[in-house]
C-alpha cells in the first residue's frame, strides 16, 4: 500500500507539473515537455530551416519586422515569467509564400509573401502576434503528444535534434504550410492564438481593429478557399466574427497602452 501511495503522490506531482495555464485565455493545457526541452527543439528546428530558405537582406523591411516583433515580445514576456525567451526575427525572401511562424523560444519568421496583405504595421502585428500566440500557448508540443516527444527528446538530451526530428517540430508548429489554410493546428488552437494575438497587439500599442481589416484584406484577395468543414482552420468569415467579440476588451487595452 505504501508503494501505491508513493506512486500516487509522484503521479500527482507529475500531472501538476505538466499542467500549463495558457496566458490570456486561462485554459489549462497538459504538456509533458519542459520549457528547456521545447526551446532546444525550437532552436534546432529553426537553424535547420534557415539553411533551406533565402534570408532577406533588405534593411528597412528587416528593421520593420524586428521593431514590431520586439514590441509584441515585451508583452509576451510579461505573461510568461520563467520562460526566458531568446527572440530572433528572420524575414525570408519568398514572395510566393504568404506565411509566418514562431517556434519555441521566440524564433519568429515572416515571409515577404505576407506583406501585401498587411497594409500597415498594425496589420503586420496581427500576423506576428498570432504566431507568437501559438508559441506562448505551446500549441506545438501540446499537439505533438507523448508518443512523438519520447523519440524527439531522446535526441535532444546530450546531443542535438536530428533533421528528421526537426521536421517533426516544424510540422507541429505549421512551418512549411500555406498560411491560414493548411496549418496543422486545430480550430480551437487557431481561435486561441487569435485571442492571445489581439490581446498582445493591443497592449503593445497596435489598434486591434486592424486585425479585422487584415482578415478582410485576406478574404477579399481570395484567402483560404478550403471549406471550413474540410479544414482544421477557421474560415475567414468565422474568424472575423470571432475576433469582433474580442474587440471591446482589447480596444480598452489599446487606449490604455497609447494613453488615450
Amino acid at each position: 500500500m505504501r508503494h501505491i501511495s508513493l506512486f500516487a503522490l509522484a503521479l500527482a506531482a507529475f500531472l501538476l507539473q505538466a499542467c500549463y495555464t495558457v496566458p490570456v485565455t486561462g485554459r489549462s493545457a497538459f504538456i509533458m515537455t519542459s520549457v528547456e526541452e521545447e526551446k532546444a527543439l525550437g532552436l534546432e528546428a529553426y537553424n535547420v530551416y534557415k539553411t533551406n530558405e533565402v534570408i532577406l537582406t533588405d534593411y528597412a523591411i528587416n528593421n520593420r519586422i524586428k521593431t514590431i516583433g520586439q514590441r509584441i515580445a515585451k508583452i509576451a514576456e510579461q505573461d510568461t515569467p520563467g520562460m526566458e525567451w531568446d527572440w530572433e526575427f528572420t524575414v525570408f525572401n519568398d514572395n510566393e509564400t504568404a506565411n509566418a511562424w514562431c517556434l519555441p523560444g521566440g524564433k519568429v519568421a515572416v515571409y515577404t509573401g505576407i506583406l501585401p496583405y498587411a497594409k500597415n504595421d498594425a496589420q503586420l502585428a496581427t500576423v506576428m502576434a498570432h504566431e507568437i500566440g501559438h508559441a506562448v500557448a505551446r500549441h506545438g508540443v501540446e499537439r505533438m503528444g507523448t508518443e512523438t516527444m519520447v523519440g524527439v527528446l531522446g535526441s535532444v538530451i546530450g546531443s542535438s535534434v536530428s533533421e528528421a526530428n526537426a521536421d517533426a517540430v516544424l510540422a507541429a508548429y505549421g512551418v512549411g504550410s500555406s498560411l491560414f489554410v493548411t496549418l496543422p493546428f486545430s480550430r480551437d488552437d487557431e481561435y486561441e492564438a487569435d485571442q492571445i494575438g489581439m490581446n498582445f497587439m493591443a497592449r503593445a500599442g497596435y489598434d486591434p481593429n486592424e486585425a479585422i481589416k487584415f482578415w478582410e484584406n485576406f478574404m477579399a484577395s481570395g484567402g483560404s478557399s478550403v471549406p471550413e468543414m474540410l479544414s482544421t482552420h477557421p474560415s475567414d468569415a468565422n474568424r472575423i466574427a470571432k475576433l469582433k467579440t474580442y474587440l471591446p476588451d482589447n480596444e480598452a487595452l489599446y487606449k490604455k497602452a497609447v494613453g488615450k
